[in-house]
């Protein structure tokens, strides 16, 4: 699988799910048809934010710091994902 650089920005970087996860710097769009995430709730996710935008920005250095980062606090704590770990 792959994406040109725009599409990644338009698809990942700015899609109304991940910015619900992530906790958007904008105002929320009502007209979006997701369910947005309690911005309280959005503890340890910037690991995932650094990783989408370092991958973007091409700062590869911060990307697989905090690609490290997810598989500590995400891969390794989720039953379903940590099967994966090893690959």
């Amino acid at each position: 699988m792959s994406l040109d650089r725009v599409d990644f920005k338009k698809k990942v970087v700015d899609s109304a799910e991940v910015l619900a996860v992530l906790g958007s710097k904008g105002a929320p769009n009502p007209d979006d048809d997701v369910d947005m995430v309690d911005a309280a709730n959005t503890d340890g996710y910037e690991a995932l934010e650094m990783l989408i935008n370092s991958f973007y920005t091409c700062d590869y250095k911060s990307f697989f710091y905090s690609l490290a980062e997810v598989e500590d606090k995400f891969l390794k704590r989720d039953r379903i994902l940590a099967e994966h770990k090893p690959w």
